[in-house]
């Protein structure tokens, strides 16, 4: 415990800075970003988003998932990671609603095109070799289904000095629980929100957070003043993403779905269609 709180001082310290210090930095990303065409964020892997966020998810930024249940909030973190691994930029998934197993089978199906639990002789040596490649991934998995933001810190904290950890995702923020006696609930979501928006600067990687919309978004689009109804959600985030049906949730293979870039703390927002592919648990862009 000594040793992390001394840590903590000194990450504390070190985030005083001269201006020049500062102004070197961005001096480098801007030449990265000019000479190389480097991204400053981590891409997403869908296009649009990627192009709407100026690369991907930014260094320090905590950016909000919201959705009713069941509009692929979930599949969209999974997305989101798997990406980032393909860069190789390690990266934490904190599932409080699925079990690893379900998590891990989902990105299975995901990548390699295979239900676990329906496999048939033919796709045994594909699904063997799809698990081996994916074994690769430097992915850490946690599902604890009841977890304190204050015990998220200190893992990825951990993570992040013993494997450059990169991006982090949580699924989702209204499971989160905090060590904190709060007297009512938009205090702890206000409190978990904050501890994830400083915990993403200190360590200067993204945090990505799904977040369930209530019952009144169920037959509209949702704004963020959804958001709003509950803790610090929206004043915290850097970036809101919202997820819509516009035909509802219906039993077809392809499900339209709307993405709302409703908050950008450091560019543009703005409103995209993508088609949710059950079969595949994927998003793919609408012309394909």
């Amino acid at each position: 415990g000594l040793f992390l709180s001394l840590r903590d001082d000194l990450a504390y310290q070190e985030r005083l800075q001269p201006f020049a210090q500062v102004l070197q930095h961005l001096y480098d990303d801007a030449s990265s970003l000019y000479h190389q065409g480097v991204s400053l964020g981590i891409p997403t892997g869908i296009t649009a988003l990627d192009h709407l966020l100026g690369g991907g998810l930014r260094k320090g930024t905590l950016c909000i998932v919201a959705a009713r249940p069941g509009v692929g909030k979930s599949v969209l973190l999974g997305t989101l990671a798997v990406h980032a691994l393909r860069q190789r930029v390690p990266a934490a998934l904190f599932s409080l609603e699925m079990r690893g197993l379900e998590v891990a089978g989902r990105i299975v199906q995901q990548e390699v095109g295979l239900d676990y639990a329906r496999l048939q002789a033919a796709d045994w040596p594909r699904f063997a070799e799809g698990v081996g490649m994916l074994a690769e991934f430097p992915l850490w998995i946690d599902d604890s289904p009841r977890l304190a933001v204050e015990d998220l810190r200190t893992k990825v904290r951990r993570l992040y000095a013993q494997h450059a950890l990169g991006l982090v995702c949580l699924d989702y923020l209204q499971l989160a629980e905090t060590q904190q006696a709060l007297d009512t609930r938009y205090l702890t979501l206000g409190h978990i929100t904050r501890t994830l928006k400083q915990l993403a600067q200190e360590l200067q990687i993204p945090i990505v957070v799904a977040s369930q919309l209530g019952r009144e978004a169920d037959h509209r689009r949702p704004t963020l003043s959804d958001l709003r109804e509950s803790g610090n959600q929206e004043a915290d985030a850097d970036v809101v993403l919202l997820l819509h049906r516009p035909h509802g949730v219906d039993n077809v293979p392809l499900v339209e779905t709307e993405f709302i870039l409703a908050k950008h703390r450091q560019g543009q927002t703005g409103t995209f269609t993508m088609v949710f592919h059950k079969a595949q648990l994927r998003f793919v862009p609408l012309t394909d």
